[in-house]
């Protein structure tokens, strides 16, 4: 079978990244391999005609870096296949693929940084990741950053970024491939050896290749900045106003802009995380927004649009970790508003997670997660997904791991076709050199 070639292959690459990593001792370099199958009783997500299907999923990622003395590298990359074996649907990949290149010229003055992001995204987030539901994207993006110091306490930071972004034409109806530059100017004063204040400027310009399609724009924000590291925590607040501009002159765009960012450790055993933003944007750059949205925001921007909108999110995180347990709790919004353009769209999801340890090695798994969502329309779409799931963790040491799990799954919309009921049964094995947890005590 195909599956059994692709999986020989994906195994025998993780096997020499395996003897890679065990031969770059100088390097930080980590690798970590699942291979896992599921059963589900609904794999077309449909409320009626529900068919069953085995899937087959591999999962490979790779980490490298290196931090010398003027220069500093990182290589991260994570390949996911999954296989239906009965064919009910077309066979997937996912995978992410970044590279980050920093080089100091001048020590702790000018520097220049490059950065590329390549990666298969989900382009509807209303579905689960399907053959069909996938875009490329690839993010290039370069450009020096430089320091000049007025005084002791007082500095002029300048940085500029060229981007490059490009889709997978072969997906996409129109074409929204584009380049942008980005200038920044910031003056900044240190109040303490441990905060910051800061006046910013920054100014953008975008080129789409296909200007019958897209427009291009310009746009600029003007902001104060607060920065602050404490023993137990880190805070970080900007305020101001961002503007854009079509260079058609047929429109302009004005939003408050306004950034929070709160990580506080209350104790030995809990910590919390807190972000919010609000301000202009548009589907490529929120996929460019890796900071945010790796730290759980979602994304309801579809990717093949260019359209410019008010975009206005947030992201809770509490941790607790205990002698025999950990849970945590998750709160995340967006609202994207395209001002009458296209119709308002609002999500709003929850998670509940809850670990306890049976064993040194055994440890029970559960968790709830609920996301609604909302389309504005005159004729308001809603959607709800609920996930219920429970399962086991097996550390047979402390780089290998048995899952298994049992997850329903259930959606519930006013649109006719949306809602569904699903149950899935998941069994996985992963490893990694390094340690998957410290195993636990009781």
């Amino acid at each position: 079978m195909l599956v059994n070639k692709i999986v020989l292959k994906i195994f025998c690459v993780s096997l020499g990244l395996i003897v890679l990593t065990k031969n770059l001792q100088a390097l930080e370099s980590s690798m970590n391999y699942r291979l896992g199958t599921s059963y589900t009783d609904n794999s077309l997500l449909t409320l009626n005609n529900k068919r069953d299907e085995l899937t087959v999923n591999t999962l490979v990622g790779f980490s490298l870096g290196d931090q010398l003395r003027v220069i500093n590298y990182s290589l991260l990359a994570n390949v996911n296949y999954t296989n239906y074996t009965k064919d009910t649907l077309a066979d997937t990949t996912f995978y992410t693929m970044i590279a980050d290149f920093n080089w100091e010229i001048i020590p702790s003055s000018l520097t220049w940084q490059v950065n590329n992001n390549l990666s298969v995204r989900e382009i509807n987030q209303l579905n689960r990741p399907l053959p069909t539901n996938k875009q490329q994207v690839n993010i290039f993006s370069t450009g020096p950053s430089y320091i000049y110091r007025l005084s002791a306490i007082n500095r002029v930071l300048l940085d500029y970024r060229y981007s490059d972004i490009k889709f997978d034409r072969k997906l996409l109806v129109t074409n929204v491939d584009n380049q942008r530059s980005v200038y920044t100017l910031a003056l900044e004063h240190q109040i303490s050896a441990v905060s910051n204040i800061s006046l910013n400027y920054d100014n953008t310009s975008v080129n789409y290749l296909d200007e019958t399609s897209n427009t291009d724009f310009t746009g600029n924000a003007i902001y104060l900045s607060y920065n602050a590291v404490k023993a137990r925590s880190t805070i970080a607040f900007s305020g101001g106003v961002t503007k854009a501009k079509l260079v058609t002159n047929t429109r302009d765009y004005k939003s408050d802009f306004f950034s929070a960012q709160w990580d506080y450790q209350i104790n030995f055993s809990s910590n919390l995380s807190a972000r919010y933003r609000k301000g202009l944007s548009e589907a490529s750059n929120d996929v460019g927004l890796a900071n945010f949205l790796n730290s759980g925001g979602v994304n309801n921007a579809n990717l093949n649009d260019s359209s410019i909108f008010t975009v206005e999110r947030f992201y809770f995180i509490y941790n607790q970790i205990k002698a025999n347990w950990k849970t945590s709790y998750i709160l995340n919004g967006v609202e994207q508003d395209y001002d009458e353009v296209r119709p308002t769209q609002k999500t709003l999801g929850g998670t509940v997670a809850f670990d306890y340890n049976l064993s040194r090695s055994l440890v029970l798994t559960s968790l709830l997660s609920q996301v609604a969502r909302k389309s504005l329309t005159s004729n308001e779409i809603k959607t709800n997904d609920r996930i219920y799931s429970i399962g086991t963790r097996y550390y047979i040491s402390n780089n290998l791991q048995f899952i298994t799990q049992y997850r329903k799954n259930n959606r519930t919309s006013n649109q006719a076709g949306r809602s569904y009921d699903e149950n899935v049964l998941t069994i996985s094995l992963t490893y990694s050199n390094a340690p998957l947890a410290v195993v636990p005590q009781r």
